[in-house]
């Protein structure tokens, strides 16, 4: 995993959303200075640090972690079952979002 593309992408976010390192820390519960190791990608983020940065910018964990796949995925590379589990899984979380 790459975890300095995954940092840059949560920093790009966090700067989107014109929020500070601190206010970030402050509602995930984890130090400034952790952040900002998370961020460079010099500390590895627990999966639940990873759940709570993307809560706060109310997206989708797969946009913290699409550029640290180690090879690209494709949808070609899915059986039509497999397809169609992902458009209802995402139709799930769409309606769970507006809940």
């Amino acid at each position: 995993m790459d975890y300095r593309a995954m940092g840059e992408q949560i920093r790009k976010c966090r700067k989107a959303l014109r929020l500070s390192q601190r206010e970030i820390a402050e509602q995930i519960d984890i130090s400034v200075s952790f952040l900002g190791h998370i961020e460079r990608g010099t500390r590895k983020a627990s999966l639940e640090t990873i759940v709570k940065i993307a809560n706060v910018f109310q997206i989708s964990t797969d946009v913290l972690l699409i550029d640290s796949l180690t090879k690209p995925i494709y949808a070609a590379d899915f059986s039509n079952e497999e397809r169609e589990f992902a458009a209802q899984t995402i139709e799930l979380l769409r309606s769970y979002k507006n809940t």
